[in-house]
């Protein structure tokens, strides 16, 4: 069963936004040679009643370093608002793409 109100990062949307471009190491892909392309890694995490992360994982990883360093990210993240169900907190299973775009050996990010 779903949670009514999904786990999120402290602070919202916007705070989520600057902590990636804050803590992100967008060159990763670049210094281990990936070529030219957007690249997409989700990482599956849970998000416990606790906030507590935990079972960082990669659901995929399209190499050049960017699955490892989405897992750092997701773990340096600190704790997050955990989700709800019927009004009651819960652990909750949180999917998070990290975007990695790289052009002429120049990286970006999205979130």
């Amino acid at each position: 069963m779903n949670p009514q109100i999904a786990p999120s990062f402290r602070g919202g949307e916007q705070a989520w936004k600057n902590f990636v471009a804050s803590h992100l190491d967008t060159a990763v892909p670049v210094k281990n040679g990936a070529p030219d392309g957007t690249y997409t890694v989700t990482i599956s995490f849970i998000v416990a009643m606790d906030s507590v992360v935990s079972d960082v994982a990669c659901k995929n990883d399209p190499g050049y370093g960017m699955c490892q360093e989405a897992i750092r990210l997701i773990k340096k993240s600190g704790k997050w608002k955990p989700a709800k169900q019927t009004g009651r907190i819960v652990n909750a299973l949180k999917l998070q793409p990290i975007i990695f775009s790289i052009e002429g050996r120049i990286a970006s990010h999205d979130y």
